[in-house]
């Protein structure tokens, strides 16, 4: 069985969808993981809206992978995407881009986390099994 994972990431910014892309497809192409990313953002219609694209894509998943880039207590995605994650008592792991010095996304910060490095083997050792 293949295992759907989310994965939140600031996929506005070319470089770190760019990054985010290549380590997720090594990891679909050595184990058998799926992963589901918001492609489309919709956050001018409205909060209801993110909610609802995040529900979505949400539904299927076993686990969530939250990729840090930069501040993101200023991100209104991710904040819902806590949420969602959280409420469906998915398991939830977080992850730094190397070089960046980011904050614990404060609806994530007293909860029970896997936290891993950028690296293919930690990240798959975590996400495939």
């Amino acid at each position: 069985m293949t295992k759907r994972i989310f994965v939140s990431h600031n996929f506005t910014d070319r470089r770190v969808n760019e990054q985010v892309m290549t380590m997720l497809s090594d990891i679909e192409s050595a184990h058998a993981v799926q992963f589901v990313t918001v492609e489309e953002d919709v956050s001018y219609r409205s909060h209801t809206a993110i909610d609802f694209e995040v529900s979505q894509l949400m539904q299927d998943c076993h686990a969530v992978l939250f990729v840090l880039a930069d501040n993101p207590r200023n991100s209104p995605w991710l904040e819902r995407e806590a949420h969602h994650a959280l409420n469906q008592g998915l398991p939830i792991t977080l992850t730094e881009l190397p070089d960046v010095e980011t904050l614990v996304p404060l609806s994530l910060s007293n909860t029970s986390t896997n936290r891993s490095s950028w690296n293919l083997n930690e990240l798959s050792s975590l996400l495939a099994h």
